[in-house]
């Protein structure tokens, strides 16, 4: 209110500067009507100001306390409202991956996605360095399997490509088909760094139940029995057929490893007329 009243002194003095000044012939009525505005605005910022001093003076009853607090509680609790809504409009991933689907629309609801009737992800995230596959293995063979052990696949839509990974999972629980047969579910994962393979794709698995590497091996059906003992036919010089026995070793059903008997570059006949090195 200090200021206001220093205000109205200055503008009341200006305005009668310029009236004596206006008597006197020196000033024009405009410019004295100016100052008069000046010395009414002055006037009326006073009255203002002892207003809210009154009002400042005034003492507040409880209940306006109340109401105040009350009001400043409702506002924070918007402000933290329209905080948290902010945070939930930024989708943020739990992993490293890359976005296989969205299934939601910018401004929808996350969360609130279906597809007949069953609820959906906003967003699909995938790690594809790492595929998944799903193999069905019969209930003969389940008990070659084991968790980590090796295995090798190939996907139709990578012909001539093979990829190699390990065992993740086996299924405790059998499936049993239309037909009868009884088969359990093998998850196995392989190394996708090229990211070659796509969700979806069709996979043929081979499981290794044994390795061996830098071996010798022809085709089974060049390997025969002679006196219970596997035995092969070899070109020999001036085109005589030789048999030899031989030592043999693993197998994978249509080549067989040769431990002993046969030397790298050897002619072995299959069927009397095919040869094959």
């Amino acid at each position: 209110m200090n200021n206001a009243k220093i205000a109205l002194t200055d503008a009341q003095s200006a305005y009668d500067y310029t009236y004596d000044a206006y008597k006197a012939g020196r000033l024009s009525r405009e410019q004295l009507s100016a100052k008069d505005t000046q010395l009414n605005n002055a006037k009326a910022q006073l009255r203002t100001a002892e207003a809210q001093l009154e009002i400042t003076l005034e003492p507040v009853s409880s209940s306006e306390i109340s109401s105040a607090r009350a009001s400043v509680n409702q506002a924070g609790a918007v402000v933290q409202g329209a905080e948290a809504a902010l945070d939930e409009a930024t989708l943020l991933s739990p992993v490293d991956g890359v976005v296989l689907a969205v299934n939601g629309k910018e401004g929808e609801t996350a969360g609130g996605q279906s597809t007949g009737g069953t609820a959906e992800p906003f967003m699909v995230i995938g790690n594809v360095n790492r595929m998944m596959i799903e193999a069905q293995v019969e209930e003969i063979d389940i008990a070659k399997i084991s968790i980590r052990q090796k295995i090798r696949a190939a996907f139709d839509a990578l012909e001539g490509e093979e990829f190699y990974g390990s065992v993740e999972s086996i299924e405790g629980r059998a499936k049993v088909d239309q037909n009868g047969v009884v088969t359990y579910q093998v998850r196995v994962v392989v190394d996708n760094k090229t990211n070659k393979i796509k969700d979806g794709m069709t996979a043929h698995v081979d499981f290794i139940i044994k390795e061996a590497r830098d071996v010798l091996t022809i085709p089974v059906k060049a390997v025969t029995r002679t006196n219970g003992k596997p035995t092969v036919t070899i070109h020999g010089d001036a085109g005589k057929s030789v048999v030899k026995e031989i030592e043999v070793g693993m197998t994978d059903g249509s080549s067989v490893e040769v431990k002993h008997g046969l030397s790298l570059g050897e002619k072995v006949v299959i069927k009397e007329e095919e040869m094959k090195e």
